[in-house]
């Protein structure tokens, strides 16, 4: 068995409890001989996939720890299941992108894949990157804690990738969920293949761990470790439109001198969790980078709080790298954003830790 087999139950349980928006129904795999077969009585089986249970079993036969276990212990291509990105409450747990290498272009995906992670981890995220085949096709998840509002994961999926084209991408990758929410019109909404086995031959995924990609029980591992994101850490501008704020709610600016930003930015970074090895430690130091961004701190001075992080993390970053995360900040997040946390609206709070600024 391999690390995906041995370890099923520990993924099942994973799985259930941060990917499941929709228990009653889930998407299984035809075997793959029998996929658009005409039968005798001129029935076409699917090409692919098939919504499961059928309509008259729904409420009767609901998804199981137990059906992902064989979903994550997969022999064949019909052990594999997806699951529906949007809840009969029109809540999502998740937004997936697909990142599939349909035209040949498996480096600019991958790029592209990249890219997108990494933007997730400056806004706080802890996204999960999988290659979920073995031609250049990719899988960027991002989970969230507790559901949201489907239209804003819906929104959220359009956004990210909104620059797709910026990275040398023929078409815009699918996000989910596809839809704002279900109508009766649209009852399931789409399911998005569950990590794991590959649905049409025995490929087992790599997955990024911020710098390479590992396989087996180093793959598995990071699932195991994965945890869903705080909500409030969406951006403004990755939120549906709101109403305009009147004027007297707009944006008040405080002036701060380079010294005063770097005394508030250290302790903001103070309580933000420092990077320890084998606790996805290489996803802590982005954020903090991007924080040094927001609090408007040149190059000079970011470098002076991530040295005061860095005495926290184990190991310890090398000048090099604290350098290298700073740049990525700064590519990462607009000139719109520099200097945000030092513009406060009367009305709300930052919400990434309970420190007010």
């Amino acid at each position: 068995m391999n690390a995906w087999q041995c370890k099923s139950a520990d993924l099942a349980a994973l799985t259930f409890r941060l990917l499941v928006n929709n228990p009653l129904r889930w998407l299984a795999y035809m075997e793959l001989a029998k996929r658009g077969l005409v039968m005798a009585d001129g029935r076409k089986l699917p090409d692919k996939t098939y919504a499961a249970p059928t309509e008259a079993m729904i409420g009767k036969l609901k998804l199981t720890t137990g059906r992902l276990q064989v979903h994550f212990a997969a022999r064949s291509e019909t052990d594999i299941i997806g699951l529906y990105a949007i809840s009969p409450a029109n809540t999502s747990r998740w937004c997936m992108w697909d990142f599939d290498n349909h035209d040949g272009s498996g480096q600019c995906n991958r790029e592209a894949a990249i890219f997108y992670y990494d933007k997730l981890v400056s806004l706080g995220f802890n996204p999960i990157l999988i290659e979920s085949d073995d031609r250049d096709g990719f899988h960027l998840w991002l989970i969230f804690n507790k559901p949201i509002a489907s239209e804003a994961a819906h929104y959220i999926g359009r956004w990210l990738t909104s620059d797709y084209q910026d990275h040398r991408l023929t078409e815009r990758p699918e996000s989910f969920p596809k839809q704002p929410k279900l109508t009766p019109a649209v009852k399931y909404g789409n399911a998005a293949r569950v990590w794991g086995r590959h649905h049409t031959r025995d490929y087992w995924p790599k997955v990024f761990d911020g710098f390479s990609w590992v396989e087996q029980y180093e793959a598995v591992a990071i699932l195991l470790d994965a945890s869903g994101g705080d909500p409030s850490l969406i951006p403004s501008d990755a939120a549906p439109p709101a109403p305009q704020p009147t004027e007297a709610r707009a944006h008040r600016i405080f002036h701060t001198s380079p010294d005063q930003r770097i005394e508030r930015c250290l302790k903001y970074v103070a309580r933000m969790n420092p990077s320890i090895s084998g606790s996805r430690g290489h996803d802590r130091l982005l954020p903090v980078a991007t924080k040094t961004w927001e609090f408007g701190l040149q190059k000079s001075d970011a470098m002076i709080v991530l040295r005061e992080f860095n005495l926290r993390c184990q190991p310890a970053w090398t000048e090099a790298e604290l350098e290298y995360k700073y740049g990525q900040a700064e590519k990462l997040n607009g000139p719109s954003d520099f200097g945000k946390l030092l513009r406060v609206t009367p009305d709300r709070t930052y919400p990434i830790t309970s420190y007010r600024l």
